[in-house]
C-alpha cells in the first residue's frame, strides 16, 4: 500500500501517526510500523485494522384511510449492511402488547407487521428497528384509525337557581376528535334550533364539552341540544329541558335611613321570588310591637313579589335601631337591614383635656358626647387668649375666634385592648404663638344643628426660639481695637417667650467659621456690646441674635466694619546698628508682621539717649525706611536705641533695646590749667580732664619749655578714671626763668588740642596756692561727694576747710570725713549741700578756693489715676510733678502674676492708654519719674479693671432642659458679663457613677448630650473661662421616665466639687457656720479670765500705725461681744458686761440654681447676705429691700436652711483714736444707726450671685485697705482709762445687729 502523502488518503503526521480517510473496505489489513535510529537499530510494531458497514432501512407508510375492520400489513428491508442484520418493532416507544393481536415476520435483510382487523386502538407510532455488529437504525411511521362519535357523558336535564350558574354537561370520544356544538331551541320544532353564541357573555362552553351560563336568568329556561361530529359516521346529538328558580331575596341587601325626633319614618320592604312569599319585621333582633298606636304594617302582593310598609309615626330615640326585613320561598330566604336613626342636636363633647402642646400647636383631647344619631361632620372650636387686656373678664367669649374642624381630621385613639372601651378624639391645634396662655372649649356640629360648648381648658403653648432678628443694628468702631454693636430689640411678638439676652457673634473677614467669637449681653432691654480686643484697622462680619431660654434666634444681616487704625501691635524686627564715624550710628531693621501692623505705616521713630550722660535728653528721630543714619552724635559715646513703628494713630510698642558706641576720636583740650611755684627749682601743673574727652582717655603729656624758646620738654602722665583732678611735678628747673607750660590728653585716635599756656617761674619763697580747681558739684542726694584740696608754696601751706552756713567744724561732723587735703561727705542731703571753701596760707601768701556742694533732689513719686476703662484698654493720667523731669517709666501687670511690662515715656506726657489688654482682669499699675538725680520712687500701686468680669452662672431654670435620655443645655443663657467665653467644659456624672463624663462645648450654642439613663438624677458641672478668670456652675437635675414623668428628689444629695445647692452642701456650711460661733464663744470665754489683756494691748503708746491687715483684725475681734440684747443698757460690772449669748436674728440661706466660683477660690453655692439695722426687729422682720433674681422650681431643686445669729461689739473705739480699734469706725465695719441706707452700701460686695470671684474679692480687698487707711484717724492725747471705759459703755447702747 502506498502510505506517501500523495496517495491523497494516507497522511504520516509528526509523531508517527497514520490517517485513514474516508475508511474504505479495502483499508482493513495489517499495518507495520517501524522507527529506524542514525545507527540503523529499528523498532517495528504491528497493528490490524477492521472495517464495518451498517444497516440502511428503506423507508415505509401506513395508509392515510384506514377504518375499523380494516386489514394491513407493512414491510421494513434494508438496502445495505454487514450481516447479519436483527429487526425488531415498537409501538409509541414499548415492545407492540400482545392484545393488540398484531404479528410479526422477519427474515434476513427484511420484517413484516401485520394487522387483520385494525381498530382505534392500533393508532399510534410504530418503530422498526435493524442492528448488526456495526451499528442500531430505526424508521419510524404512524398508524392512524378513523372512529365515528360516541357518548362518554349523555346530557340530562337540568334545573338551578336564579342568579346561580347553569352547568348542562356533554362528552364524546372518536377520531379525529369530536366537534361539540350547543344550540337554544326558539320553538316546538326539531328545526327551531338556533346554535348559542361565545358572543353572549353569560354562556361559555368548557373545553370538555359543558355548557355554563352565569348568572341565571328566567329568560335562560327552555330546551337546549347537544350535537358531536367528526366527520365519521351520522354524528350524535341530545335535547335537554333548563329551568330556572327563583328564591326570596332583595334587591338591596340593606340601606340607611334618617328622621328628625318627632317626625314620621316609612319603612319599605320589598321581595322577590316564586311565590308563595312570607315576610317578617324585627327591630333589634325582636319582633316589632304592632300592639302601640305609633306602629302599623301593610303588605302589597304583585307577579315579582311582596312588598311590605313599616310605618312609625312621631319617632323617638328609642326608635333607632336595625329594622330587619326577612322573606322566605321554597328555594330560599333573605333579610333586608335597614338602619333608622333618628336624629337629633349632638351633646356637647365630654372632658375635654390638653394631652400635649409644644410651641405653636397643642393637641387637645375628648371622649364623644351623644351624637343625635347624626354624623358629627366638624367640631367648632373656640379660643382666645387668656390674659388678653381688651378681655379683662375671663368668661368673655364675645367675638371669640373660632375654627372648623372636620370630623376627617380627628383622630380617634383606642386606650386599652376593651373593644367596648371609651374612645378618645384627639385633634392638633395649629397656628398658636409660642409662650402664650389660650383658653379653649368646643362644640359638635351634625346635619340637624351645633351642640352647646364644652367646659373650656387652658393651654399653655412652650417657648420657641425668637423668630425676628434684632432691628436697627449697627457697628461703630469706637477706638482701635474696638467696635460697638448697638440695636433695638425685635418686637416682642416675636419673643416667643421670655428674651433672656442678646448674643453678639463676630469673626474676622474671610476667616473660617472656627474663628467666630461670641459675647452675650443679659436682660431684653441691653442695646449695645463693646467687642474687644479686636485687630486694628482689619475688617469683621458681625451678627446679632436675641434668645430666650429655649435657644437664640435669627441672626442679623452681617455687617462688615472696619476697625480704627491704630498703633502697631508689634515693634519693628531685627534692629541692628554699626558705628560710621565718631559721630554717626547707622541703624536698620525689618518692618513688624503684617498682620500685626494696626494699619498703614507712615514710618519708624528712632529715640536714643547716651547711657553714660544722666543729663543727657531723650531724642527722637523719624525715618521713612528701614534704615537711618543718626548724625551729631557724641563721640565715643554709648547710645540705647529702641525703634518704634508709626501709623496716623501714632507709634507702637518699642522694640528691645540695642547699644551701639560711636567711634573714639582725639581728645579736646584738658578743661583748665594751673602751674605753680613750689620751690626754687619745681613747679607743680595741675590740670582737669578735657571736657570732650571722645573716647577713653589713656594718658596725657604735660609740655614745658623755658619762654620763647622752640624746644620744650614733656612728661607723660598716665589717666586715671577715678581721679578728677591730675597733677605734674616739674623739676630741675631754673631759679628765676620764666617757664611756660601746656597739657594735652590722648586717646586711641590720638594725641588731642593743647591746653591753654601758662607761665610759671620757681622760687625760693613760693607763695601758698591751691593746685585743685573750685567749682560747682551737682549730684543726687545719697551720693559719695570727694573734695580735694590740694596746694603748692614753700614753706608748706597750711590748709583750714570752712562752710558758708553755720554748722558744726568739719573735723567733728560724723556725716564729713576729713583727710589731710581731702574732705569726704559719705551721703549727701539737703542740710550738707553748701560752699565748702579751702583757706591755704604760709608766710608768703594766703589763697582760698570754693566749691559749691548742690544736692540734686529725685523727682517726688507721681500720683497716677484711671481716667477710663474699657473691656481691653485703660487709660491712665497724672499730673506734671513739681521739678522737671525729661521721662516716665509706667509697669503695670495683672494683680495674679510677678512679672511687669514696662514702657518708657517721655517727660511731656501726662496720660497713656493701656491697650489690648484682657477683659475684666485686674492689673496694677505704678509710674516711676526720672529726673538727672535718677528715678523717683514707685507710685503708689493703682489697682484698676478692664471693663467686663467673671461670667455668671446661668439659671438653672433657664439652661437645664431634659427628656428621658437626654439633656440640652441652654448655654447662651450663660452670661459672659462683658467678656467673651473662651472655653466652655461640661462635666456629668451619675449619683451612682464614680468617673466624670467631659467634653468641651462652643460658647453662646446649644449643647445636647444624650445617651443618659432614664429616670436618673445626674450632677452636672459647667466650667467658664474667660479672660477674667474661670466661674463653675454645678447643677442636679434627673432624667425623665419613660412616660416622660418627672421623679422625686433623693433623700440626700451627693457633695459638689465646687459648690452645690443642695442638702449636703448646705448641712456643711451650716456646720461651718455653728463651729465658728463656737469658737468665738470658746474666745470670750477665755477673755473673761484675762479682761485686762485687751485693754493693754489696745492702748500701748507710742510707736507707728501698724499697717497690716491681720494685726489689725486681731485687735478687732479681741474687742468684739455677743449679746442677746443690743437695745439694753449694759450692767455695769464687766462680768456682765462680757455675757454672750447666740440670738436668733440673721440667716444663712443657699441659693437655688447654679453655684460659681473663681479659680483659685473655693467654689461654693451658699451666698452670705448681710444688712444693717438700727434697732432690734421681730423674728419675721423682712430684710432690706434688694434687687434679687427671683429663685424657681423652689420645690425640686432648692434646698435651704437658716441659722440665725446676732453679733454685738463690747467695746468701741469712737473717742480713742490711739486705739487698734480706732481702726473699727471703718465704714467697713461699722454701720451708723440712723441711716440704713448705708448699710446696705457698707456692704455692696456681698451680691446675690450664685458664682463667686476669688479674682474681684482679691480686688476688692485692697482697693479696702486703701480705704481703711484712709480713713484712720489721726492720733491724739487719750483720756484717762476709766473715762475711755465709761465711753464704750456709752457705746454699746448704740449698737447694731449684722444679718449674715
Amino acid at each position: 500500500m502506498d502510505l506517501s502523502p500523495s496517495g491523497g488518503r494516507a497522511l504520516s503526521g509528526m509523531g508517527g501517526e497514520l490517517l485513514l480517510w474516508p475508511a474504505e473496505p479495502a483499508d482493513a489489513g495489517v499495518y507495520s510500523c517501524r522507527v529506524t535510529a542514525p545507527s540503523g537499530q529499528y523498532a517495528q510494531k504491528d497493528i490490524q485494522i477492521f472495517v464495518r458497514n451498517p444497516p440502511k432501512i428503506s423507508g415505509f407508510t401506513f395508509p392515510p384511510d384506514l377504518v375499523e375492520g380494516s386489514s394491513i400489513q407493512v414491510l421494513c428491508g434494508i438496502t445495505s449492511g454487514d450481516k447479519p442484520v436483527y429487526f425488531s418493532w415498537l409501538k409509541d416507544g414499548q415492545h407492540i402488547p400482545s392484545n393488540l393481536q398484531v404479528q410479526e415476520k422477519s427474515l434476513d435483510e427484511f420484517s413484516f407487521l401485520i394487522f387483520s382487523h385494525v381498530t382505534s386502538k392500533h393508532s399510534g407510532e410504530y418503530t422498526c428497528v435493524a442492528t448488526n455488529s456495526a451499528a442500531e437504525v430505526n424508521h419510524t411511521a404512524r398508524l392512524a384509525v378513523k372512529v365515528a362519535p360516541s357518548w362518554v357523558y349523555e346530557p340530562q336535564d337540568v334545573s338551578a337557581l336564579l342568579g346561580t350558574q347553569i352547568l348542562a354537561h356533554c362528552a364524546t370520544k372518536g377520531y379525529p376528535e369530536p366537534r361539540i356544538t350547543w344550540l337554544k331551541g326558539h320553538g316546538s320544532g326539531v328545526n327551531d334550533f338556533r346554535q348559542v353564541s361565545n358572543l353572549d357573555l353569560q354562556f361559555s362552553i368548557l373545553s370538555n364539552g359543558s355548557l355554563s351560563i352565569s348568572p341565571a336568568a328566567h329568560h335562560h329556561e327552555g330546551q337546549y341540544m347537544c350535537r358531536a361530529e367528526n366527520g365519521i359516521g351520522r354524528g350524535l346529538s341530545k335535547i335537554i329541558t333548563v329551568s330556572v328558580n327563583e328564591p326570596a331575596h332583595f334587591e338591596f341587601s340593606s340601606r340607611n335611613m334618617t328622621v328628625k325626633r318627632t317626625g314620621q319614618a316609612t319603612l319599605v320592604c320589598e321581595a322577590r321570588g316564586d311565590p308563595p312569599l312570607a315576610l317578617q319585621w324585627t327591630h333589634n333582633m325582636k319582633r316589632v310591637d304592632l300592639t302601640t298606636y305609633r306602629v302599623s304594617v301593610s303588605e302589597k302582593r304583585s307577579d315579582s313579589g311582596v312588598s311590605s310598609q313599616l310605618n312609625i309615626a312621631h319617632a323617638e330615640r328609642h326608635d333607632s335601631g336595625v329594622y330587619r326585613c326577612r322573606a322566605e320561598n321554597a328555594y330560599g330566604r333573605d333579610e333586608l337591614l335597614i338602619y333608622l336613626a333618628v336624629q337629633e342636636f349632638p351633646e356637647a363633647p365630654r372632658g375635654l383635656f390638653v394631652a400635649r402642646s409644644d410651641t405653636r400647636g397643642a393637641t387637645i383631647a375628648w371622649r364623644r358626647g351623644y351624637d343625635g344619631n347624626a354624623r358629627v361632620r366638624v367640631y367648632r372650636l373656640q379660643y382666645r387668649v387668656v390674659g388678653d387686656r381688651h378681655r379683662p373678664d375671663s368668661n368673655d367669649w364675645t367675638d371669640a375666634p373660632t375654627r372648623e374642624v372636620p370630623a376627617d381630621r380627628v383622630y380617634e385613639k383606642q386606650e386599652t385592648s376593651d373593644p367596648n372601651a371609651e374612645t378618645t378624639l384627639e385633634y392638633r391645634v395649629e397656628g398658636l404663638r409660642p409662650a402664650t396662655a389660650y383658653a379653649l372649649r368646643l362644640a359638635a356640629v351634625n346635619a340637624i344643628g351645633d351642640s352647646d360648648y364644652s367646659e373650656s381648658v387652658i393651654v399653655q403653648t412652650k417657648e420657641e426660639a425668637p423668630s425676628e432678628p434684632p432691628h436697627n443694628v449697627n457697628v461703630q468702631a469706637t477706638a482701635p481695637g474696638e467696635l460697638l454693636i448697638k440695636w433695638e430689640a425685635p418686637p416682642q411678638d416675636s419673643w416667643n417667650g421670655q428674651l433672656l439676652g442678646y448674643v453678639v457673634t463676630w469673626r474676622e473677614a474671610g476667616a473660617s467659621d472656627n474663628a467666630t467669637r461670641a459675647l452675650t449681653a443679659s436682660g431684653w432691654g441691653a442695646t449695645s456690646a463693646t467687642l474687644a480686643p479686636l485687630r486694628t484697622h482689619a475688617h469683621y462680619d458681625v451678627r446679632v441674635r436675641a434668645f430666650n431660654a429655649v435657644g437664640a434666634g435669627p441672626a442679623s444681616a452681617p455687617l462688615t466694619a472696619t476697625t480704627l487704625e491704630g498703633v502697631p501691635e508689634a515693634a519693628p524686627q531685627r534692629v541692628r546698628c554699626e558705628a560710621l564715624s565718631a559721630q554717626s550710628l547707622r541703624v536698620w531693621w525689618e518692618p513688624p508682621p503684617p498682620a500685626l501692623r494696626g494699619g498703614v505705616l507712615l514710618g519708624y521713630e528712632v529715640v536714643y539717649e547716651a547711657v553714660d550722660d544722666p543729663s543727657g535728653q531723650v531724642e527722637t528721630r523719624r525715618a521713612g525706611g528701614t534704615e537711618a543714619v543718626l548724625q551729631s552724635l557724641r563721640r565715643a559715646a554709648n547710645y540705647s536705641l529702641v525703634l518704634r513703628a508709626r501709623t496716623a494713630a501714632g507709634p507702637g510698642p518699642p522694640s528691645s533695646p540695642i547699644t551701639c558706641t560711636t567711634h573714639e576720636d582725639i581728645p579736646g583740650a584738658p578743661a583748665d590749667i594751673k602751674a605753680l611755684a613750689n620751690s626754687e627749682s619745681t613747679i607743680i601743673v595741675s590740670w582737669l580732664p578735657p571736657a570732650q574727652r571722645n573716647g577713653r582717655i589713656k594718658h596725657y603729656t604735660v609740655y614745658s619749655r623755658p619762654q620763647r624758646v622752640s624746644p620744650h620738654n614733656h612728661l607723660m602722665v598716665i589717666h586715671k578714671d577715678e581721679e578728677e583732678e591730675f597733677f605734674a611735678e616739674i623739676r630741675g628747673l631754673q631759679e628765676h626763668t620764666l617757664y611756660e607750660f601746656w597739657v594735652t590728653a590722648a586717646t586711641a585716635s590720638g594725641e588731642g588740642e593743647m591746653s591753654a599756656i601758662v607761665a610759671r617761674k620757681p622760687t625760693p619763697r613760693a607763695p601758698a596756692k591751691i593746685l585743685s580747681f573750685g567749682r560747682r558739684i551737682v549730684t543726687a542726694e545719697g551720693s559719695r561727694v570727694r573734695l580735694r584740696c590740694a596746694a603748692a608754696g614753700s614753706p608748706t601751706p597750711l590748709r583750714v576747710w570752712s562752710r558758708a552756713r553755720p554748722a558744726p567744724p568739719l573735723a567733728i561732723d560724723p556725716r564729713i570725713v576729713v583727710k589731710d587735703q581731702i574732705i569726704i561727705i559719705q551721703k549727701l542731703d539737703r542740710s550738707l549741700a553748701d560752699n565748702y571753701t579751702c583757706t591755704v596760707s604760709n608766710p608768703w601768701g594766703e589763697e582760698r578756693v570754693t566749691w559749691e556742694v548742690r544736692a540734686l533732689s529725685p523727682v517726688p513719686r507721681p500720683s497716677i489715676r484711671l481716667a477710663g476703662a474699657a473691656p481691653a484698654r485703660l487709660s491712665l493720667a497724672w499730673d506734671a510733678p513739681p521739678s522737671p523731669v525729661h521721662s516716665y517709666t509706667l509697669e503695670w501687670t495683672r494683680t495674679n502674676e510677678a512679672g511687669w511690662a514696662v514702657t518708657r515715656l517721655p517727660g511731656e506726657v501726662r496720660t497713656y492708654t493701656l491697650e489690648r489688654l484682657a477683659c475684666g482682669a485686674a492689673y496694677r499699675v505704678r509710674l516711676r519719674a526720672h529726673n538727672a538725680a535718677g528715678p523717683s520712687e514707685p507710685s503708689d500701686e493703682l489697682v484698676v479693671s478692664t471693663k467686663g468680669g467673671l461670667s455668671k452662672a446661668a439659671a438653672e431654670k433657664d439652661l437645664i432642659t431634659t427628656n428621658s435620655t437626654c439633656v440640652r443645655l441652654n448655654l447662651l443663657t450663660w452670661d459672659s458679663n462683658g467678656c467673651p467665653l473662651s472655653q466652655l467644659q461640661v462635666s456629668i456624672r451619675g449619683f451612682d457613677e464614680s468617673a466624670w463624663r467631659a467634653g468641651a462645648a462652643a460658647p453662646a450654642e446649644p449643647l445636647v448630650w444624650c445617651d443618659l439613663n432614664p429616670a436618673t438624677w445626674y450632677h452636672l458641672k459647667v466650667v467658664a473661662t474667660s479672660s477674667a478668670g474661670t466661674t463653675v456652675g454645678t447643677y442636679y437635675f434627673s432624667t425623665l421616665t419613660e412616660e416622660g414623668e418627672r421623679i422625686p428628689a433623693p433623700a440626700h444629695f451627693p457633695p459638689g466639687s465646687g459648690g452645690g445647692e443642695h442638702t449636703t452642701l448646705v448641712m456643711a456650711g451650716t456646720g461651718c457656720a455653728l463651729l465658728t460661733a463656737l469658737l468665738l464663744l470658746a474666745v470670750l470665754a477665755w477673755r473673761r479670765s484675762e479682761p485686762a489683756s485687751c485693754l493693754r494691748k489696745g492702748y500701748e503708746p507710742g510707736g507707728a500705725e501698724d499697717k497690716a491687715i491681720e494685726p489689725r483684725d486681731n485687735r478687732r475681734n479681741c474687742q468684739q461681744v455677743y449679746t442677746s440684747s443690743p437695745g439694753k443698757q449694759p450692767p455695769p460690772s464687766k462680768e456682765q458686761q462680757e455675757m454672750y449669748e447666740i440670738s436668733p436674728y440673721a440667716t444663712f440661706s443657699m441659693s437655688g440654681g447654679a453655684t460659681g466660683a473663681a479659680r483659685g477660690g473655693a467654689a461654693t453655692g451658699a451666698t452670705l447676705r448681710t444688712f444693717g439695722r438700727a434697732e432690734p426687729a421681730p423674728l419675721a422682720a423682712a430684710p432690706p429691700p434688694t434687687k434679687q433674681r427671683s429663685l424657681t422650681n423652689a420645690d425640686e431643686y432648692t434646698l435651704s436652711r437658716a441659722m440665725t445669729l446676732l453679733v454685738r461689739r463690747s467695746e468701741s473705739d469712737s473717742d480713742s483714736s490711739g486705739s487698734p480699734c480706732a481702726e473699727c469706725t471703718s465704714g467697713s465695719y461699722r454701720i451708723p444707726q440712723t441711716t440704713p441706707k448705708v448699710a446696705e452700701e457698707v456692704f455692696r460686695a456681698v451680691t446675690d450671685s450664685s458664682a463667686e470671684s476669688a479674682s474681684t474679692g482679691d480686688a476688692r480687698s485692697l482697693s479696702a485697705r486703701a480705704h481703711d487707711k484712709a480713713r484712720r484717724r489721726p492720733r491724739r492725747h487719750h483720756a484717762p482709762q476709766a473715762t475711755r471705759y465709761q465711753q464704750r459703755q456709752e457705746q454699746e447702747r448704740r449698737d447694731f445687729t449684722i444679718h449674715v
